[in-house]
């Protein structure tokens, strides 16, 4: 978070928009005194003018700012529904409410022998608040207890780990360190530890996905990264996948709310990379939530802040 704002800083002062800014105010001056000269020669108004320099100043410099502040978050409301929709950027692991984490079919779980990264969003999650040893595991299975498996790996297959799969789009409601989250089935595990899901497979557990956490979940605020922009190795750039959990959502609403919001996380390093554009995804924000379907009227605004 504070490299968030040191960031903020700098693309603040690197913009042209601030010291555009400072000279409008100081030109401003400059023809507040001139006027002054020129109409009231005699009065010594011009005098008093010039040194209010320090305030023109001060005044150009926070509108500067003002105007120039990097957008670090978009958001849009669902038209005829209180359900926003939001694209942050930031940290997952510290918001509130419900995670929404990827995770294979078999729901493995180990950080020790190279089947979850540490540095995947389920790795970080383990160990930041799974701090008992097989208590997520554990979790996982209650959780899974009335779900029918769709299959079971051979040894030949996945010779390592969990071998029952689920269906993509299958969710495995946990608690950890009274941190909430739902794991959800978005990829499979080859024999060699690596996680592959097709762009079709992908899209198609999204609809599960929601209705699972229709029928199973809580209806507290989500939030979820990129889901398969990591690991799972899809064929689709991050704008792409936000656009398509957006547009899935969305769809899934119109059946009826299981949440007060979706905030999709995005991390600052992809967003100074420039792999998206919060701007462009505001505007489809804007336009998706607003032409849903069968809602009623609403005005479709974007929302920008810091």
């Amino acid at each position: 978070r504070p490299m968030l704002h040191v960031s903020k800083f700098i693309q603040a002062f690197r913009s042209l928009t601030l010291y555009r800014s400072v000279l409008e105010f100081f030109g401003a001056l400059l023809a507040i005194k001139e006027s002054l000269e020129f109409f009231f020669p005699t009065s010594g108004w011009a005098a008093m003018v010039s040194p209010l320099w320090p305030a023109f100043l001060a005044t150009g410099l926070i509108n500067g700012l003002r105007r120039s502040w990097p957008q670090y978050y978009v958001e849009s409301k669902i038209q005829g529904t209180d359900i926003f929709v939001r694209v942050e950027v930031g940290d997952l692991l510290e918001k509130s409410g419900v995670l929404l984490i990827g995770s294979s079919s078999t729901f493995d779980t180990s950080t020790d022998d190279g089947v979850i990264s540490p540095n995947s969003v389920q790795g970080q999650y383990t160990k930041r608040f799974a701090r008992i040893n097989g208590e997520l595991d554990r979790m996982i299975s209650e959780a899974l207890q009335h779900v029918e498996p769709a299959g079971k790996r051979t040894n030949d297959q996945k010779p390592y780990g969990k071998l029952e799969f689920y269906e993509l789009g299958t969710i495995a409601p946990v608690c950890c360190s009274n941190r909430h989250a739902y794991f959800a089935a978005i990829a499979h595990f080859n024999a060699h530890k690596v996680a592959r899901v097709t762009t079709q497979d992908l899209l198609d557990s999204f609809p599960k996905l929601w209705n699972q956490i229709r029928e199973r979940g809580s209806f507290k605020p989500i939030f979820c990264p990129i889901l398969g922009s990591g690991y799972s190795r899809v064929a689709l750039s991050r704008q792409e996948l936000v656009i398509e959990i957006v547009k899935s959502f969305v769809a899934a609403c119109s059946e009826g709310k299981f949440t007060e919001s979706l905030t999709i996380m995005v991390r600052p390093e992809d967003h100074n990379s420039g792999f998206l554009s919060l701007p462009d995804l505001g505007l489809f924000l804007a336009h998706t939530c607003r032409y849903a379907g069968k809602y009623g009227s609403s005005s479709g605004e974007v929302t920008l802040q810091n």
